[in-house]
């Protein structure tokens, strides 16, 4: 790995075959910065510390069998780990227990292959876990990174995302299923840990990220697994004339003058964002509003079981993080890159003096707001009033009314130019990716919609409007 760099220090602790491991080894390679500076297991066989050696990582095995208690065993890990002097040290797969003793709770690290409080505690770990999941008849589990503590039962969240439980699960399918999960989890607490967006006082809670432009683009193409050379282009190198045209183009400040356009372009920032790249997180702070000038991007909410709801897809045009920069108060969702977008950003103090002298981009947020609030009453009323296939129904012609493209092939027929997941439909309309799976071979089964690649084609776009009652426009 190398002499340390001013990366995060490392330490990993493991009881087996180093999976984990050599997932975090890919990230760093990729530009997560951290090293790994040593490896320790408390099995001898433990496959891990050959993964470690292959790397050029001091690897130390202190069995735990060889010591005659816990106190006695830890005595010994903390006397191994000493030398190396981690900023961090990652549990994972460690199956046996880890007194912090000079280590403060945030620089440890665990990774439990449960949503916590559910399935942890002393005797859930690894298969235990798998095993006790479907057997409770839950339909959600999941992954958790959380800070270590001495207690098992008080452990502060970083990160907590879910995965279904399916029907015909068995211990090795779901397993596969979490620990995917978990391969995603640990090098995102890690970013968010380099970037010192983390506080924890009780209650884990994730800073919003202020860093200047290029800062941030810099952090991003280290982090971002999906990183794109070529579309790393930076929109911080845009002309004034081409910030006002942007401008121009999103829907608060098109009725404006060139004059106008070009004062808030003065005061504007941009920012780039790779698909899957995070712009916002429910609970940051709202100190700045956005624009897209192009892509796409989602917006989340999460529950505090760690279910997601999708409310929209925002296109190019749009404003984001209006609610906040209004009200003070933190962000009410998570918005994420469906696909490389391009942003423009005013501050909030910017944007507020904004209002005061432009009346009529006051009267078009003010417009916004009610379409969005709108858009939330309907969601509440087809939830609690519809069954599933009606909210699936409307949801795809409200997306064939701004995404559809007709198929010159088959007339009378729509494709959704826009690729999104089952889970992401399930999200769009509160339910399962398992339903919506189940609904659309059904639908596919009958000839109304078939899927290409991602993408759903309407293919008998009278039945499904008929079935949303509401048609494409």
């Amino acid at each position: 790995m190398g002499k340390p760099t001013g990366k995060i220090r490392i330490a990993v602790l493991l009881s087996g075959s180093g999976t984990s491991l050599e997932n975090l080894f890919e990230h760093i390679d990729a530009g997560l910065p951290a090293d790994v500076v040593c490896v320790l297991s408390s099995k001898k066989s433990a496959f891990g510390l050959q993964r470690a050696e292959k790397r050029g990582v001091p690897a130390i095995a202190v069995p735990r069998w060889e010591y005659p208690d816990v106190g006695a065993f830890n005595d010994a890990l903390h006397t191994a780990l000493a030398p190396f002097d981690p900023g961090l040290i990652c549990l994972l797969g460690f199956l046996s227990p880890f007194e912090l003793r000079r280590y403060d709770a945030e620089r440890v690290l665990n990774v439990h292959p449960s949503l916590i409080p559910a399935f942890s505690g002393k005797g859930f770990y690894g298969h235990h876990v798998h095993e006790a999941v479907p057997k409770a008849g839950v339909k959600l589990t999941g992954a958790a990174v959380h800070f270590a503590s001495d207690d098992y039962d008080d452990v502060p969240i970083l990160l907590q995302r879910t995965v279904p439980v399916e029907d015909n699960d068995t211990v090795e399918s779901l397993a596969a299923r979490v620990q995917a999960l978990e391969r995603k989890l640990l090098p995102e607490a890690i970013r968010l840990i380099a970037a010192r967006r983390v506080r924890e006082a009780g209650r884990t809670r994730i800073l919003p990220d202020e860093s200047p432009p290029s800062r941030r683009q810099s952090a991003r193409a280290c982090f971002s697994t999906h990183h794109d050379v070529g579309y790393d282009r930076l929109m911080a190198h845009l002309t004034l004339a081409q910030k006002c045209e942007v401008l121009g183009k999103t829907r608060l400040f098109e009725s404006l003058s060139e004059t106008d356009l070009e004062a808030i372009a003065k005061i504007s920032d941009t920012r780039s964002l790779n698909a899957r790249d995070e712009l916002f997180h429910q609970g940051d702070e709202g100190a700045k509003v956005y624009f897209i000038a192009k892509g796409q991007l989602k917006v989340i909410t999460t529950s505090t079981a760690g279910d997601d709801l999708m409310f929209c897809v925002l296109d190019p045009g749009e404003v984001i993080g209006e609610v906040g920069l209004l009200a003070d108060r933190p962000r009410t969702a998570t918005v994420v890159a469906i696909k490389n977008s391009d942003l423009m950003v005013i501050d909030r103090r910017d944007f507020r003096a904004l209002l005061r002298t432009r009346p009529e981009v006051a009267f078009e947020l003010l417009t916004v707001l009610a379409r969005r609030l709108a858009r939330v009453s309907e969601f509440v009323e087809d939830t609690n009033f519809h069954n599933l296939p009606v909210r699936l129904a409307k949801k795809l012609i409200d997306f064939a009314n701004i995404h559809g493209v007709p198929v010159s092939s088959k007339p009378g027929s729509m494709r959704i130019d826009l690729k999104l997941s089952q889970e992401e439909w399930g999200d769009l309309v509160g339910t399962t990716r398992e339903s919506v799976n189940k609904q659309f071979r059904a639908w596919g089964r009958e000839g109304l919609i078939a899927l290409d690649k991602g993408k759903v084609v309407i293919l008998e776009l009278d039945e499904i409007e008929k079935l949303a009652d509401c048609v494409v426009i």
